[in-house]
């Protein structure tokens, strides 16, 4: 790799250079569609090499663009100058109004990734989308543009990521993009197997549902105020069933920087094959050192995380008709002694109970 890094067009040599680290991580906890990944960068750069400072970085691989950053902070010592580097995902934390480009009450839902996009300075690169001519009449101003930007992937099955300052969503559902050997590792973990074989999305007393729990069980957000329809629901799970992966942790293997944050690659003994989600740590010294780690909850855990939920709302339906403009809520507590039940229907001119 010869790597070439720009502030803003001025060009640094690369013996000024005496740091460059990243780390890109998808999932911390839980495997969940619509998330909004973003890379982040550290760069150390000896003092003599700056004259003024940059409003962005620009970072090339023989002349090919991989990374415009933005500058997230700046820290001073006696020899040099140490950034802290963020793609433009990090833009899109504002929050989004989508009524303010509404033509007769609606607007299409390409029309409001144009505009997060417009207004975040980022180019949206994938426009054909499912629900991408589907008309949004709702909207709720308390919400982040990444929220609605997440919403969106989740509904396409899958990612959202920033490649060159363009937005792209990604189906999580992939082939495999780079295979390596455990050989070449200085060591590995080899965590759980999953495998998606059931979708859910709840909201309340509405339940879609597609596939059987032979193996994993994906529940879709219920904040997802784009997700509306079964069919939709069925779509996602077309997008993501029988997707099989491994937890799986190296700290130093083969690296290949053309391996993006949340594609598949897959290790191999030779006779056995381990896919997993690429999440990385590396570090630049001429090329590029480190490794991935994925470390997810088990299907025990996950399920005992969600079944201890269900139980906190068990007896709490929440009815949503957005196409309405209404909330219905019934609440009910039951016991040896007593059973209570109330209902509130909440629309825009009034509240009934």
């Amino acid at each position: 790799m010869s790597l070439e890094v720009f502030f803003n067009d001025t060009q640094i040599g690369e013996d000024y250079i005496t740091g460059l680290t990243t780390n890109a991580e998808m999932f911390n906890e839980s495997f969940k569609l619509g998330q909004t990944v973003s890379t982040a960068y550290t760069l150390v750069v000896a003092k003599e090499a700056i004259t003024t400072q940059p409003t962005q970085v620009t970072l090339k691989d023989n002349g090919t663009t991989f990374a415009v950053l933005d500058i997230d902070d700046i820290k001073e010592d006696d020899y040099s100058y140490t950034y802290t580097l963020t793609d433009k995902m990090v833009d899109l934390e504002f929050y989004y109004d989508a009524s303010e480009i509404f033509n007769d009450g609606s607007a299409t839902l390409l029309a409001i990734a144009l505009d997060i996009c417009s207004k975040a300075g980022i180019t949206l690169y994938t426009q054909d989308f499912r629900g991408f001519d589907k008309s949004i009449s709702w909207y709720d101003n308390t919400r982040t543009a990444r929220e609605y930007i997440g919403y969106i992937a989740e509904l396409n099955g899958g990612y959202a990521r920033i490649d060159n300052g363009q937005l792209k969503f990604i189906k999580q559902k992939q082939n495999s993009v780079k295979t390596i050997s455990i050989e070449n590792c200085a060591d590995f973990i080899i965590g759980e197997y999953h495998k998606i074989t059931r979708v859910v999305y709840e909201q309340g007393s509405l339940k879609y549902e597609f596939g059987d729990e032979t193996n994993n069980t994906l529940y879709l957000n219920s904040e997802n105020v784009f997700i509306t329809t079964e069919a939709e629901v069925e779509g996602i799970y077309d997008d993501i069933k029988d997707f099989e992966f491994y937890s799986f942790t190296t700290t130093n293997c083969p690296i290949d920087f053309d391996v993006k944050v949340g594609e598949t690659i897959t290790f191999t003994d030779g006779t056995n094959n381990y896919p997993t989600i690429a999440n990385y740590s590396l570090d630049y010294f001429g090329d590029w050192y480190g490794g991935y780690s994925l470390d997810i909850n088990t299907e025990r855990q996950e399920e005992t995380k969600l079944v201890g939920d269900k139980q906190k709302i068990k007896n709490l339906s929440i009815k949503v008709d957005r196409a309405e403009n209404s909330i219905t809520q019934v609440i009910e507590e039951v016991d040896d002694q007593n059973s209570k039940i109330s209902s509130v229907q909440q629309t825009v001119a009034e509240l009934n109970s």
